[in-house]
């Protein structure tokens, strides 16, 4: 099984329907499990509780607007 590219993945989601970019991406079932499989050995490694110190910001659900999403992450 090849490793999986997570950047590439999320570039050609963040492209789709962007001025030069394409309509539409294809991204496999392969894809998906090998994404599925890395997201779940990391919740596993974690825990499910975390203390952090003020200042923060909590984000909710931003319903898949990926360009909202990547603007609070810059």
């Amino acid at each position: 099984m090849a490793t999986l590219d997570v950047d590439d993945m999320m570039l050609r989601l963040l492209n789709v329907g962007m001025a030069g970019g394409r309509l539409t991406t294809t991204i496999s079932e392969q894809e998906i499990q090998q994404l599925c499989q890395m997201a779940k050995e990391v919740f596993i490694s974690q825990s499910s509780l975390l203390e952090v110190e003020p200042p923060i910001v909590v984000v909710g659900d931003i319903h898949a607007q990926y360009s909202g999403k990547f603007g609070l992450m810059i």
